[in-house]
């Protein structure tokens, strides 16, 4: 027989699988050079119910339809003034690009997750998202 057999008495914990919390394919724009609110979505930690979320993984498509130019897509926790992570673009077309998020010193309760994105110069596109919650 084969596979893996922990020793006797010995409990293995399975790995704690992501968990998508919200995903969506519309197409936003902006020609904004400041950062901009284009998508949002509210997350609950709750320690009582076990969603105790440490990390956010973001999977984002974006591009900017100017050469020479960037679009910037910074993931904001409401209330702070500092993107928690920021995620670049130069490319002409859609790409798929990640981040990962440490939310780790968030409390209990209701947390809004911004999406926002600036540009050098150009139309910035922004079109599908995904956020996975990590335990």
């Amino acid at each position: 027989m084969g596979g893996f057999y922990p020793p006797q008495g010995v409990a293995i914990a399975p790995p704690a699988a992501p968990t998508l919390l919200v995903a969506d394919e519309t197409e936003l724009s902006t020609t904004s050079t400041s950062y901009t609110s284009l998508k949002q979505f509210n997350l609950i930690k709750d320690s009582g119910l076990g969603l105790e979320w440490s990390k956010l993984k973001i999977i984002v498509e974006c591009y900017i339809d100017t050469s020479g130019q960037t679009l910037t897509l910074g993931v904001f926790i409401a209330g702070e003034a500092t993107p928690r992570a920021e995620i670049t673009f130069t490319e002409t077309s859609y790409t798929v690009k990640t981040a990962e998020v440490d939310i780790s010193d968030l409390g209990d309760g209701k947390h809004l997750i911004d999406m926002q994105v600036k540009v050098t110069g150009g139309t910035g596109y922004f079109r599908q998202w995904e956020v996975y919650g990590v335990l």
